[in-house]
């Protein structure tokens, strides 16, 4: 099909019609078509094409596309833009020189991409007739649909733009931007910083391979958003007016009500800029920096605030203890990891977040696993509770790694100052006589320095490998992980799954939650709890209640435990004997190697002792025994889910 559309210059009929869906931006909308992002949706067959052609793309975009710009590009990250717009604040913060920096805003900038304009930039750029006549065949006679409140428009025209949502749309977009990018960076009336040691060819070499190589920095773009530097109107009114040159040819549009200056001096007032200005802080790719380089106090309040907030609104679902600890990680956490992973924060606001965390995570309760055991991954006994400080920590240490890697990075400049002393002995091409160097924590590479520094010391590797384990997880497990007291006391847990398979077999939420608190003894028994013999005694005989004896040894749950039997001999052959370590800790499924008879009798297991408890909860509440009837009729309903080897 796609052949022949190629043969033809077009697909057929309707191939290339999306259905558009209007997506509200962050912040307050007042019902205007700019608060909303066009989300396209396309057919499977254009995305299998689409993804092709930009894989194909993103192999030579590092070769044509300036390191300035970081969107979509291998070996290039958003972090790379904000290191170097913090540093560029920080030491003209230090020197107190005064510096304005400029975040243009572009009005639509994806969806006003002329498509001649696309096509003759392709060209320009050297890519060949057959790569140039795919892309044009992705726009050619292209439409869209809108949906709006369930109701779907006649086909619109697509005539200007590239698809959002597609993943070929932001490598074209890149290099339809990049002709801008490169008028800026040789306008002799734009100006920029030369970083430390930026004007010697020893220093220059060690981080370009090329000492003749240009280092003034004039801008940092991902994407649409474009940050310059200006220190007068004059500047300003030049990077304005090569704005206005590319909106000719490419059809962009720049939004001058959006368009802001954060100027950072302490004792000299900005220009009469036509700009608006902000002395306080500016946000950079979602970051908030003010003027020292520093992360704005009532921001960090703010942070704080939100994630009380969060937390309270998901306190208000029931939800279990594995499902709490992937609401934080997914919903709450992330929202401020990025912001932490890129500022220096204090201690005390880490640790008041971490209690945060612990206190939603047991649901305003007193935990009943130990923290350091709840940090661990899940296939080893823990809950992958996120720990804030060596998450950040982890993240000190991988941009410090970038800072030795081999790979071009202009903020490196700025980080050496402040990693020569500490990693010299690991990397000595980072230290040079040419530069001050200093000793100082209180700025980001300062802190980069000393986790580095521990994390090389410790034995950590050099390289940034990402099919290796990750430095997070390295850090947990070598610094503060403990493993359950279950593995001391039951030996044969070392070489057994039983964690893993249990987050495996298709339990529900609730019973791998009660089944994970039960193996490392946070289940309170009336034997536990109890003052007196009374009160320790099971509810169902007159022995005293213990783990053991409810799940395993007490008679009045015999006929479950011959169900159980009955079903375990039918799918492994094998008779399962009513011992703790048999059954909690599922001793038996050592003997199996199928791995769908593993699932199946660990499912079975699991129902098992969630029924009891359940049942056993329900009749202590009610301060009635209800007839075992109902205890065989719950687990019995639990069997037409048992996993199954489907092929």
């Amino acid at each position: 099909m796609i052949s022949l559309a190629k043969l033809q210059e077009q697909f057929y009929n309707g191939f290339l019609n999306a259905l558009l869906i209007l997506l509200k931006k962050d912040g307050n909308s007042n019902g205007s078509m700019t608060n909303f992002r066009p989300l396209s949706l396309m057919n499977i067959d254009y995305k299998i094409l689409s993804k092709v052609l930009s894989v194909r793309l993103r192999k030579v975009l590092h070769n044509i596309i300036h390191h300035n710009q970081t969107c979509g590009i291998p070996g290039r990250t958003i972090h790379d833009n904000v290191h170097t717009i913090r540093s560029i604040i920080e030491c003209y913060s230090r020197n107190h020189e005064p510096i304005g920096v400029v975040q243009w805003d572009q009005e639509k900038a994806f969806d006003r991409i002329n498509h001649d304009y696309l096509v003759e930039l392709l060209r320009r750029f050297g890519f060949g007739r057959d790569f140039i006549s795919w892309i044009k065949l992705l726009y050619t006679n292209a439409t869209f649909r809108i949906k709006t409140n369930n109701a779907i428009s006649d086909s619109i025209p697509f005539k200007s733009g590239v698809r959002q949502g597609c993943s070929l749309s932001g490598n074209l977009f890149v290099i339809c931007l990049e002709p801008l990018l490169h008028n800026i960076r040789r306008n002799p009336r734009i100006p920029g910083v030369i970083p430390p040691g930026g004007q010697y060819p020893a220093v220059i070499k060690s981080i370009f391979n090329d000492p003749s190589a240009n280092t003034t920095i004039k801008l940092s773009a991902y994407a649409d958003d474009v940050t310059t530097i200006v220190f007068s109107v004059d500047d300003e009114c030049a990077t304005k007016a090569t704005f206005q040159l590319y909106n000719k040819a490419s059809g962009g549009k720049t939004n001058e009500d959006k368009t802001l200056i954060l100027w950072c001096s302490d004792w000299l007032d900005p220009p009469p800029f036509e700009s608006k200005v902000n002395r306080n802080w500016g946000d950079f790719l979602g970051v908030p920096i003010d003027t020292t380089g520093k992360l704005p106090s009532s921001e960090l309040t703010k942070i704080v605030s939100n994630v009380r907030r969060q937390i309270g609104l998901w306190s208000n679902i029931e939800s279990s203890l594995f499902e709490r600890a992937t609401i934080l990680k997914a919903f709450i956490c992330s929202r401020f990891v990025y912001i932490f992973s890129l500022m220096l924060v204090s201690n005390n606001i880490v640790d008041n977040l971490q209690k945060e965390i612990n206190n939603y995570l047991w649901n305003q309760k007193r935990p009943t696993v130990k923290f350091k055991t709840c940090i661990g991954k899940r296939s080893d006994g823990g809950v992958a509770l996120i720990h804030l400080n060596t998450m950040i920590s982890s993240f000190r240490i991988k941009c410090g790694l970038k800072i030795i890697d081999p790979v071009p990075r202009v903020w490196k400049f700025y980080a050496y100052q402040y990693c020569g002393i500490a990693i010299r002995s690991y990397a000595a091409w980072i230290w040079s006589n040419l530069v001050p160097h200093f000793d100082d924590k209180i700025y980001f590479f300062g802190d980069v320095a000393v986790h580095t520094g521990k994390w090389l010391k410790e034995g950590g590797h050099t390289l940034i490998n990402n099919s290796e384990q990750t430095i997070y997880w390295h850090l947990i497990y070598r610094r503060l992980f403990q493993q359950s007291i279950c593995y001391q006391r039951n030996t044969h847990l070392e070489n057994s799954p039983f964690f893993k398979i249990i987050h495996n077999c298709g339990l529900s939420s609730a019973a791998i939650e009660f089944w994970f608190l039960l193996a490392h003894y946070g289940i309170n028994t009336r034997a536990r709890l109890g003052r007196n013999d009374e009160e320790k005694r099971c509810y169902f005989c007159d022995l005293p209640e213990t783990t053991s004896h409810l799940f395993i040894t007490c008679r009045f749950f015999n006929e479950v435990y011959l169900l159980l039997m009955e079903h375990v001999r039918r799918i492994s052959g094998l008779s399962i004997s009513r011992e703790e370590d048999t059954i909690i800790y599922l001793k038996i499924i050592s003997d199996i190697p199928s791995r769908i008879k593993q699932r199946q009798i660990t499912y079975l297991v699991g129902n098992y002792l969630n029924v009891i408890w359940r049942f056993r909860t329900l009749s202590y509440v009610r301060a009635n025994c209800e007839p075992i009837f109902g205890c065989v009729k719950t687990f019995n309903a639990c069997l037409k889910d048992i996993p199954y080897d489907n092929g």
